[in-house]
């Protein structure tokens, strides 16, 4: 039998794919041209609320729905929205309207629990000990079982369904950087003097995504991996474009160009 150490080992390695995943759904997510639009319409329709109160967080969400305190009709049905909202795309919270924060995974019965109800957001799966020398469950049947009585998910297929290897979660993650630092803090900050720019910002891109920077190939190949991300991300950002009057959508045609 494996000892202790070694399930400790494999727990980290665990922990550490499924936060690499959920970086990448994160990467996904804010460059998908769906939920900016519903995020957007979202904002527009509880602006002066939101302002008022602050972005939704769901532990606070939950704990102000079961208030009795609430006399603002205006105020409740912001929190009904925002829990309606957060439940739709997955998220714990919103730390900027442009950065939303995904529900948490749960992998020991330790671990902080997501405060939304557990068949609304994912999949929950209870086996008392003796159960446990069952060997033969599989992970993805369960899950099929789960979404079959779990409301439409369509909005979710281009990433639950995506069959892609091309896109897996490494180029996902990368697009979150840049969205990060690119997009929302370089573009933000000096919106006019990027654009002789953009082949230095892939190179240094390359540079950081880099773990071998005396392999030549996986440099050449980093620099194009960069350049590909950045069209994507701009391609996805603007999918829903004629839709959508979302201001944060990138405005880089040049960018689009190199």
């Amino acid at each position: 039998m494996p000892s202790r150490e070694s399930f400790r080992q494999e727990e980290q390695q665990i922990r550490q794919k499924m936060n690499h995943c959920q970086r990448a759904y994160l990467g996904w997510l804010v460059s998908n041209a769906l939920f900016r639009r519903r995020s957007a319409e979202f904002h527009s329709m509880h602006h002066r609320m939101l302002q008022q109160w602050g972005l939704p967080d769901g532990e606070s969400v939950n704990a102000q729905l079961r208030s009795r305190g609430i006399r603002s009709s205006e105020r409740s049905r912001m929190l009904q929205d925002s829990r309606i909202f957060l439940d739709e795309w997955f998220l714990q919270r919103l730390w900027t309207p442009e950065l939303p924060e995904p529900i948490g995974f749960r992998l020991l019965a330790d671990d902080d629990a997501p405060q939304q109800t557990h068949n609304a957001v994912g999949m929950a799966v209870f086996l008392p000990w003796p159960l446990t020398r069952v060997r033969a469950v599989q992970l993805s049947i369960l899950e099929h079982l789960q979404l079959d009585r779990r409301n439409d998910l369509s909005h979710m297929d281009g990433w639950l369904k995506s069959a892609s290897a091309t896109w897996g979660t490494v180029r996902y993650e990368r697009m979150l950087d840049l969205h990060l630092y690119w997009f929302q803090a370089l573009v933000q900050r000096y919106p006019d003097r990027l654009d002789r720019r953009i082949e230095k910002l892939d190179a240094a891109f390359a540079e950081y995504w880099n773990t071998d920077p005396e392999h030549q190939r996986q440099v050449r190949d980093g620099l194009q991996s960069a350049k590909l991300v950045r069209r994507e991300y701009l391609k996805r950002c603007r999918e829903l474009v004629s839709e959508t009057s979302d201001s944060s959508i990138p405005d880089s045609s040049n960018e689009a160009a190199n």
